[in-house]
């Protein structure tokens, strides 16, 4: 459609197809061929060696301090190149929104239309669901007359991207070039219903869309009708329209209940009272829950689609709460909707929440469980494509997709799962490597929260692969999933855990521990020095009953360790002795404990011969830990009991004496009077009054004249004030 064609022409509803399947695909080429071809070597025939071929590669080399940044140091940067710095901010971390931001502005200051789209583009590939990024793309488009590509641009987003704040931008464009006052202005108006309708149908049950129904109704009045049937007409709709709102709990539902009733009140008292009285029960519903739902949300801004990356504050922490408060809420359905409307409303509410909270993994977790457990399985795979867009690391997202493929037997697709997860950490570390590289070349010195950052995403990395073998063992058997296991334990900085998940998997897998042995011996040359591992190696030997191979693994390793690192190896050796060895290797290993660490006794030593399940009879009997932490709950009673004082209460119309004197026939009672629990618990004292209380002498010890403050009230009341002092 041309620009001419568009002053012309009234525009119609935008076509929502195009774009609507829009979604962030993987790398397919590269990922396709690592996902079918990966570790070649496992095809070599195993029965020739005594190792399997899947072991038999070259260890893998130490890690070497990186050097990655030498030749790819950052830019020196000009002071007035304000461009290139935005850029270097965006290039370590994409999803700084602030420089994506003042980037914008400069390239607005710039007027290069060219250049901003491209930015506006880049921009939407971080941050898809941004309502604010779309509304300023599209301002910037009307602001040049490029109608055309506003166009484009609400086709695209407008499925997407169900915000409030979009929505209304749209709807004011649509009024805007579909003029009720021009010659074709019943056309426009037809329009522009149509668009309202549209509107409401995808956003009309979002608590903030109040002002658009208001906003509508006011667009239906606007129209003069010229005879009786148009009259009655416009007043159906109107009535439609009423109905249909206050049903719904929006933040104005009062205010369009009483413009409802005057409606209904105007046109006919008679009927009045019916029409009003039939959708009643459904407003104060409706006003109810509204209530409800602002008390959840608080202060929390629902309609933000540009979330900061997730920083861990407490403030996080509220709205996450809040969020799944509000979705709990919802699901319990306090509006009595139908199965079919509620799923619909449900599902709006997480797509609300996922815009909001778009770096919470366990939102957009949630919402797939829910989207399963209610049928909805193609909408719960388009939301996990979302979600491990947004969240690129995320563990328990990918985790999920591969899960689900795996179960739908889309083992390729379910390979490019685990393959996208791992080349996504994999980019991490470069990053991380850069950085370190480029300190050290600064500082001379190594960055030692960086390097502690290495070493965790190295664990993040062999929990991928781990995951990703027993994913492929469970999907197609023990032979493609050593393959996987070989690419992973020849990354040069993989952790001791791929071998042992390896070596069990294996060992489960038939039962022969002879395969699950090499893999633990191989591992043995790369972390012998590791405590954790030896200790996986002798519990896997201990397990399949090789007593003999156990020994010379402890022996030739607790030689290689620190006295602290071996200590775990000695007391799980010991453990072993004393309930399947011999008595004599057993105290030679004691004595051997003993001599290594000077902090133990003698007592303990002996004592954890006999401890079972963690019951420890010499220490909790022999010891007295059994007594004394009787001892220690008897004495914590007697002190609760002890601070349990007897409520004072308090009668503002009677003093207690008096009282007490009326209730025993005018005489003095010598009972004293005890007050039941609820009694007591209505009119007990502040605690700081009581704490008060307990530390005053006993009334006993006054021994002097008393104030009687009866007397004095007494006094007060029969005292005559002359009238010319009251006068005063």
């Amino acid at each position: 459609m041309s620009e001419a064609q568009e002053d012309k022409e009234p525009q119609s509803v935008v076509d929502m197809s195009e774009g609507a399947g829009e979604s962030n695909n993987v790398e397919k080429k590269e990922v396709e061929e690592r996902a079918t071809s990966v570790g070649e070597e496992g095809k070599r025939d195993s029965t020739a060696r005594s190792t399997p071929a899947f072991l038999t590669d070259s260890p893998a080399p130490a890690a070497q301090p990186s050097t990655a940044a030498s030749s790819t140091g950052k830019r020196k940067r000009l002071p007035q190149d304000v461009v290139g710095k935005l850029e270097d901010r965006i290039a370590e971390d994409a999803s700084d929104i602030d420089a994506w931001k003042e980037l914008v502005e400069e390239y607005k200051k710039k007027e290069k239309l060219e250049e901003l789209r491209e930015i506006y583009e880049r921009m939407l590939k971080n941050f898809p669901t941004s309502a604010e990024t779309w509304i300023d793309y599209v301002d910037t488009e009307l602001a040049n007359g490029e109608f055309y590509k506003v166009e484009q641009l609400f086709s695209r987003c407008l499925p997407k991207v169900l915000n409030i704040k979009l929505w209304t931008h749209y709807l004011g464009y649509v009024r805007r070039i579909n003029n009720v006052n021009s010659t074709d202005g019943e056309k426009a108006r037809q329009v522009i219903s149509q668009v309202y309708e549209f509107v409401f149908e995808r956003l009309g049950f979002d608590r903030n869309s109040g002002p658009l129904w208001k906003e509508y109704i006011e667009f239906i009045k606007s129209k003069e009708g010229t005879t009786t049937w148009e009259q009655q007409q416009q007043m159906d709709l109107l009535r439609k329209t009423y109905r249909r709102a206050i049903c719904i709990p929006l933040v104005n539902v009062e205010d369009l209940w009483h413009a409802y009733n005057e409606f209904e009140t105007n046109l006919n008292k008679t009927t009045a009272r019916k029409f009003i009285a039939e959708k009643s029960a459904a407003y104060m519903t409706a006003r109810s829950c509204i209530r409800e739902m602002q008390n959840m949300i608080g202060s929390m801004d629902i309609t933000n689609t540009t979330p900061y990356p997730r920083r861990w504050t407490k403030k996080e922490e509220k709205e996450s709460i809040r969020w799944f408060r509000w979705l709990e809420w919802e699901k319990k359905n306090p509006l009595g909707l139908d199965a079919e409307t509620l799923k619909q409303r449900v599902v709006f509410t997480y797509k609300q929440a996922v815009m909001s909270m778009r770096y919470f993994p366990e939102i957009w977790f949630d919402a797939v469980e829910y989207l399963l457990s209610s049928d909805q399985a193609a909408l719960a795979n388009e939301f996990l494509s979302q979600a491990v867009h947004a969240n690129p690391t995320s563990f328990i997202l990918f985790f999920k997709k591969a899960e689900l493929e795996e179960k739908e037997m889309k083992l390729k697709e379910m390979r490019e799962t685990f393959i996208k997860l791992l080349d996504n950490h994999k980019s991490y570390r470069t990053k991380l490597e850069q950085q370190l590289a480029e300190t050290e070349a600064e500082t001379g010195a190594r960055d030692a929260d960086v390097e502690k950052k290495l070493e965790t995403n190295a664990r993040d990395i062999t929990t991928v692969y781990t995951a990703y073998m027993k994913s492929v063992k469970r999907a197609e058997g023990i032979k493609e999933a050593r393959k996987v296991f070989s690419e992973g334990r020849k990354l040069p900085y993989s952790t001791y855990h791929i071998y042992v998940a390896s070596a069990m998997m294996e060992y489960y897998n038939d039962k022969n521990s002879g395969i699950a042995g090499k893999i633990f011996e191989v591992g043995l040359k790369r972390y012998s020095e590791i405590a954790s591992y030896v200790q996986e190696y002798f519990n896997f030997l201990i397990m399949t009953n090789d007593d003999t191979n156990a020994r010379a693994l402890f022996e030739k390793s607790v030689i290689k360790m620190s006295a602290e690192e071996a200590r775990p190896l000695y007391e799980r050796f010991l453990s072993y002795e004393a309930n399947y060895g011999e008595l004599a290797a057993l105290l030679r290993l004691e004595k051997r404990y003993k001599d290594v660490y000077a902090d133990v006794t003698a007592v303990s030593v002996f004592s954890k011969r006999y401890s079972q399940d963690g019951y420890d009879p010499i220490k909790e009997v022999d010891l007295g830990e059994r007594y004394r932490g009787a001892n220690q709950s008897k004495k914590q009673t007697k002190q609760q009991q002890s601070t349990k004082e007897e409520p004072v209460l308090v009668d503002d119309d009677v003093p207690p004496a008096k009282r007490t004197k009326e209730e025993n026939g005018g005489e003095a009672s010598t009972t004293t009077y005890s007050p039941t629990f609820e009694q007591a618990a209505q009119n007990a004292l502040p605690a700081g009054i009581m704490a008060l209380l307990k530390v005053l002498p006993p009334a006993a010890s006054y021994d002097t004249v008393r104030f009687d403050a009866t007397k004095l009230v007494k006094l007060i009341k029969e005292t005559s004030i002359p009238e010319h002092l009251l006068d005063n």
